[in-house]
């Protein structure tokens, strides 16, 4: 449900009319459209070809639009890409005065080293913090203590610190598994009429796992994340609030 908590984020900020630039693979494509459908609002997209080595006129391309738009404080642009193309999309924004007035959202892959000191100059951490970029990325609010258990366990064997994705790892076996006891067949078709009445009892290490008829995950919790540069060149991702079933709760 990352589109849908991406869209209730931009109509927090009051944004109505949005440049949406999104990676042109499946992953980029199926995102983008779900953020347009879910978004109360103007739309206008921007593709950008994965594996090219510039997209200056991709960003020429988005910077029009958003005059097209007004550059108000009722525009913005979304950015749905991977963290290659982002570090080149946004070394070309701060030369368009235009997107540098309007606000920026985006997702957890924004939280890469690459985007950031001593990978990246401290010019494009300047601009993010300046656009009040702030991204929506994937979190659990409360670990049970099976799902405590479960990062010790990982801890004890592999020698690692897992991250919050192990329990939606955990939880997507689990209900497979179940799901096949109840169709009582591993034909793929039947597991998959059985999941969503599955999900729809069942509670994770992850959280509550019903399902819209998209096979979406409604009551996912997701991080709203801001870039902060504590000192001269020295930039961090802070939490700032959350987004649950589309509701926007920013911290005080």
């Amino acid at each position: 449900m990352a589109g849908m908590s991406l869209a209730a984020l931009a109509q927090y900020l009051g944004l109505t009319k949005l440049v949406v630039i999104f990676r042109d693979d499946a992953w980029g494509a199926a995102f983008s459209q779900v953020f347009v459908q879910d978004f109360k609002g103007t739309t206008k997209t921007v593709r950008i070809t994965p594996d090219l080595p510039d997209y200056a006129s991709e960003v020429a391309s988005a910077s029009a639009a958003v005059d097209d738009f007004g550059a108000d404080k009722q525009t913005g642009v979304v950015m749905l890409t991977f963290e290659a193309e982002t570090v080149n999309i946004v070394s070309h924004m701060r030369e368009h005065p235009s997107l540098a007035k309007v606000k920026m959202i985006g997702t957890w892959n924004f939280l890469q080293p690459g985007l950031l000191p001593p990978q990246a100059p401290p010019e494009l951490g300047r601009f993010l913090a300046s656009v009040g970029l702030l991204l929506v990325s994937g979190t659990v609010s409360f670990l049970s203590p099976q799902a405590k258990q479960l990062y010790a366990n990982v801890k004890q064997q592999l020698g690692t610190e897992a991250d919050y994705e192990i329990l939606f790892g955990y939880d997507a076996a689990y209900l497979a598994m179940l799901s096949v006891l109840v169709a009582g067949s591993y034909n793929g078709e039947a597991i998959g009429k059985a999941i969503l009445g599955v999900a729809a009892t069942y509670h994770g290490l992850s959280g509550w796992k019903i399902m819209d008829e998209n096979g979406d995950d409604i009551y996912q919790d997701w991080s709203v994340i801001s870039i902060v540069e504590a000192s001269p060149g020295n930039f961090s991702w802070v939490p700032v609030g959350t987004t649950t079933g589309g509701t926007v709760t920013m911290n005080p």
